[in-house]
């Protein structure tokens, strides 16, 4: 609770305070010595045994609590961070490859990311300088970077980094500073959790450079090969060698995935498919994985034990097998590359055995207690991991099942109520069925039960995961990874041996995975909700738990019970976390997807989308960044109006995701010809029709619970001669409640601004929000235009640290002019890139100021906007 309770802290105390703590902490133990030992010298040593025994357990919960805040405290002021003076400019940086590479290959390029411990960062002070300031860490900090090739040099590359070896790049780094939107994946946590306290990218050197320096083209070096006894080596070389095993399977992504813990492989619709169907949780490494690994092990050693070790009387064959099976699940940490979410799986399994080898009966709440405790001493960042809460709400639900009798053990048959007159056969297929009753219960207690923290956490429900799992569950742990680690030992000695297994794996993985397919083509396979509080999962969990402590109850009653508990609180609206505005009001959300845009227009039934953000890779886009997990969460299936902007990526990038994903009921754009050409692109690769686009024109009118939106410009007569650049035939959106205006341009530049004006007028274009053009390029937003606009407010939509430099200083200077001279409203601005998604509540009779998610979010490990960009990035 302790630790937990650190993390939702938004600013790091002093170290005052972590010195406090120890002191508080030596205290508390020294109390608690007194009462245990020296009770009869204190006043309360004449108190009853039961109070004693209540004070000592308030003093115990007190000193976990300030034992979990002192931990994470210390833990964290050991990190090692890069310093702030190397950030956002070129610097020399060596260090060790920790993990393997990560190649993304596209049409003209290939991406390849290492994760890098750094020894060294060397910083040229100038130019022209020859001295260097170097930076030496002995707890060393993790960065990862990304080299970006052209594809035709990555095929001429002979050499390239490899794991385990030492190299020196010259990189630009950047703080660990992410999108953040409502309900939007926390990257910054996410990299905290791994350890990675930077990110950056191999920078080539620029023509002016290698004049001034003499330099050639050469950014990275080789310093010294990867050390002979490694395990980095030792990984490197089973990588290359099982890549050679699974070139020719059509499934070998899922292999590595399982094997390697390398998910970068698996294409994007396989993840859709396998979320759809609840079983993503099998192609992550996981408890599930290290228990499968670490049974063989058990076994393997026990059959050892019975061809050789039965004659050696200090050998104890329960000792002997669960040595076994720690070796084997060490050894998969190792080969998966001492992943957190690995450790945390391999931790558990140590607290299971660990029971044998002391030769203890085993106690499940125990051994879950102690896997808890190992596991957040390892690594405290665990706790904002979904993936621990789920680890353990699934081992305990399991627990919960066996204890209250709504799951029994398969029983021996004189436990039965069968006669003993059965014969053999029917033993072992009343066997038989007995372990799949077993199977069945506990699968569907644990959807059940894992329900309600998959809707709160992800606001997404896979209708048949029941299904899914009941095949999928025992297909892994049966045979797809026992047989998957059985072809990769017979694939290190024969690579040919290997293949033929594999091939052999692939015929009936294929049959598991056209049952995939199958599952994922039913009707209604996934329901979204919207979002929940965090006391209506409580509540959840709380009726769930009295539910399985009822002893006295039938079984079946009691699961219809739990299935009435859970279907009924479904319902229970003001558990919800959304509001939606009333008539004549309207939500608007500028949502942050870096260097690009994405615009939400909520009424009180109504969904308007203006722009989709950017594209980035083939796996990633402003409708998963931040435009689904909103949407989603805010309760919307559909989008009443899609309007983009324009053709470009960074306008209209999440375009193929949202379609694949809403139903659109209308779709305008100032480009419509390119964006449907798109469109018909993806209907070939998945063969689904999807709504086309019509031209945006200006004197459109749609009013949706009182709220007008209006198209200004392009004009049809405009498109030929007038309008010649993209950015120019950009939809502008006025929006209108009440006496209210909000103003959208896309990418206008100032030529499209002073025709609006000329067209016009002023009092048309003026509003009390508007939403920069162009993300606050030098070339738009004029005086000229804000003095007509007299906004408030204006939002520019841009990344941090764009190397574009958007918003342009010049923009900045312009309101700053304006504010200066007093001749209309002040303009307040904001900044997405330091805000993160801002979102104004807009009522008939005035507006409220905006909520900032990177304010309303924030943590102490969240990065900020320094206060010397104040003025620059943000007001």
């Amino acid at each position: 609770m302790g630790v937990l309770l650190f993390y939702q802290q938004t600013v790091f105390p002093p170290v005052w305070f972590g010195l406090v703590m120890l002191c508080f902490v030596f205290g508390m133990l020294w109390s608690i010595y007194l009462v245990r030992i020296e009770h009869s010298l204190l006043t309360f040593g004449s108190l009853s045994s039961t109070y004693q025994t209540q004070f000592l357990m308030i003093l115990n919960s007190g000193l976990a609590l300030i034992i979990g805040i002192s931990w994470v405290f210390w833990q964290t002021f050991f990190i090692s961070m890069v310093p702030e003076r190397v950030l956002s400019q070129p610097v020399w940086v060596s260090g060790t490859i920790i993990e393997l590479p990560n190649q993304s290959l596209s049409k003209n390029r290939v991406r390849i990311k290492y994760q890098l411990k750094v020894d060294e960062i060397v910083h040229n002070l100038a130019m022209t300088e020859p001295s260097t300031v170097s930076y030496a860490f002995r707890s060393k900090p993790i960065v990862t970077l990304n080299w970006y090739i052209r594809r035709h040099d990555f095929l001429e590359k002979r050499v390239l980094p490899q794991l385990g070896e030492k190299w020196r790049f010259r990189v630009k780094l950047k703080a660990n500073h992410a999108s953040m939107n409502p309900s939007g994946f926390d990257y910054e946590a996410w990299l905290l959790q791994k350890g990675i306290v930077a990110t950056g990218y191999i920078k080539a050197f620029t023509q002016q450079e290698k004049r001034l320096l003499a330099q050639s083209d050469l950014v990275m070096q080789k310093l010294s090969d990867a050390p002979f006894i490694s395990v980095f080596t030792w990984r490197n070389w089973l990588s290359t060698r099982l890549n050679t095993v699974f070139e020719n399977s059509e499934y070998a992504s899922f292999y590595r995935a399982l094997t390697f813990g390398d998910k970068s492989a698996i294409a994007s619709e396989d993840w859709v498919l396998l979320q759809n169907t609840g079983t993503i949780h099998l192609m992550v490494i996981s408890g599930l994985h290290m228990g499968i690994i670490a049974f063989l092990g058990f076994w393997f050693f026990k059959q050892i034990w019975c061809w050789v070790g039965y004659r050696q009387r200090w050998v104890d064959l329960p000792k002997f097998a669960a040595l076994g099976g720690l070796l084997f699940a060490t050894l998969y940490l190792m080969v998966s590359g001492f992943s957190i979410p690995t450790q945390r799986a391999w931790l558990m399994v140590v607290a299971v055995l660990g029971f044998v080898l002391i030769r203890r009966t085993f106690q499940p709440w125990s051994a879950l207690a102690l896997a808890a405790l190992l596991i957040v001493l390892l690594d405290t960042t665990s706790v904002l991991s979904f993936g621990f809460w789920l680890s353990f709400i699934a081992v305990s639900l399991i627990f919960l099942a066996l204890q209250s009798g709504v799951v029994k053990p398969v029983t021996s048959l004189e436990e039965s109520n069968i006669t003993t007159v059965v014969v053999e056969k029917p033993k072992r297929y009343v066997r038989w069925l007995n372990g799949f009753k077993t199977l069945l219960w506990l699968q569907f207690i644990l959807t059940l039960g894992l329900a309600p923290f998959l809707i709160w956490a992800f606001h997404s429900l896979p209708v048949y995961s029941f299904i899914a799992n009941l095949i999928a569950v025992p297909f892994i742990s049966l045979l797809g990874l026992p047989w998957l680690f059985l072809s990769s030992v017979v694939g290190l000695i024969s690579v040919d041996a290997g293949q033929w297994m594999i091939a052999l794996l692939d015929r009936v993985w294929s049959l598991f995975w056209l049952f995939l397919q199958w599952v994922n083509q039913l009707p209604f396979h996934t329901v979204a909700f919207a979002e929940r509080s965090v006391i209506w999962l409580l509540a959840i969990y709380l009726l769930l738990f009295c539910g399985l402590r009822l002893k006295k109850i039938k079984h079946q009653l009691l699961v219809l019970l739990l299935v009435c508990i859970w279907i009924i609180s479904l319902s229970f609206g003001f558990f919800n976390g959304v509001q939606r505005p009333a008539f004549q009001q309207a939500k608007l959300t500028i949502l942050d997807v870096g260097q690009a845009q994405a615009v939400v227009i909520e009424t009180k039934n109504h969904l308007v989308l203006y722009d989709l953000g950017g594209k980035w890779g083939d796996k990633m886009d402003g409708t998963k960044l931040a435009i689904q997990p909103y949407l989603t969460a805010q309760g919307w299936s559909k989008v009443d109006l899609l309007m983009v902007s324009h053709s470009d990526m960074d306008h209209a990038g999440g375009l193929s995701r949202l379609m694949n994903t809403f139903s659109i009921v209308e779709a305008v754009s100032g480009q419509p010809t390119i964006l449907n050409q798109r469109i018909e692109d993806n209907q070939q690769e998945n063969g689904q029709r999807k709504k086309r686009f019509s031209l945006c024109e200006a004197g459109q009118i749609w009013t949706f619970d009182g709220v007008v939106f209006e198209v200004l410009s392009p004009r049809k007569d405009w498109m030929s001669s007038i309008l010649t650049s993209d950015n120019d035939r950009s939809c502008v959106l006025k929006i209108s409640i009440g006496g209210e205006k909000i103003l959208i341009t896309g990418d206008l530049s100032e030529k499209g601004e002073r025709l609006l004006l000329d067209t016009y007028g002023a009092d048309r274009v003026q509003a009390e929000i508007l939403i920069a053009g162009h993300h606050g390029s030098k070339s738009s937003s004029t005086i000229e235009w804000l003095q007509a606009v007299a906004p408030a407010h204006v939002v520019f939509s841009a990344g941090y640290l764009n190397r574009f430099q958007f918003p342009k200083r010049a923009v900045i200077e312009r309101i700053e002019t304006l504010n200066q001279q007093g001749d209309q409203p002040f303009i307040n601005w904001w900044n997405t890139a330091c805000s993160g998604a801002l979102t104004f509540e807009i009522l008939s009779e005035g507006i409220n100021l905006p909520l900032e998610s990177r304010k309303i979010r924030r943590k102490w490990y969240h990065h900020r906007c320094l206060d010397s960009q104040q003025g620059v990035l943000f007001q």
